[in-house]
Parts: structure tokens; sequence; C-alpha cells
């Protein structure tokens, strides 16, 4: 869990809002506590057998949580042209 609080009208109610009600029941199966959100970049930094070009991640139901592993990156970040435009983009924020 984090310290994150999100602030929004309530529109004369109190009572908790679908959305609060919504995320109390899912909390338990698609988030985990930042130490735990942690783990994955831990892993990739200081693990033996952890290569150039790994990808490491939860290895829970849709890698939303769980503990880290070797996992099979997205498309989408095997994209060459993707990582290119990320890089200028960091490069430019950064100097």
């Amino acid at each position: 869990m984090t310290n994150l609080q999100t602030v929004g009208p309530q529109m004369g109610l109190n009572r908790p809002s679908l959305s609060s009600i919504t995320m109390r029941l899912f909390e338990p199966v698609l988030a985990q506590s930042a130490a735990a959100g942690a783990l994955p970049s831990l892993f990739a930094a200081t693990a033996p057998g952890v290569g150039d070009g790994d990808y490491v991640g939860p290895d829970g139901l849709g890698g939303l949580k769980g503990a880290p592993v070797l996992v099979t990156p997205p498309v989408t970040a095997l994209n060459e042209a993707n990582g290119k435009r990320l890089w200028g983009m960091a490069e430019a924020l950064t100097s």
C-alpha cells in the first residue's frame, strides 16, 4: 500500500463512491505493497543470471503482483522505434 490519497467531489453524499468500493474489493487481487512493487527492479539489478535485455516482472495473474521472475516482454517493449523515441525524450528532459 502507498500513502497516495485522492480528493474529489462527493456531490453531497456521505457514503463511499462506487469507485472506492470497487477498489477495496479488487485491491487484494490487483495491488501489492510499495516494497513488493520494488522487488522486480531490485531482482533485475542484483540477481545472478539476469542479463542484458532480460525483462523482470511479477509472476502473478496478469503480471500485476507476485514474486519477481524473468518474463516475456510485451511486444511494445521490443519495438526499436519506440525505444529510440523514449531514449530521445529522456535525453531532452534530463539535459
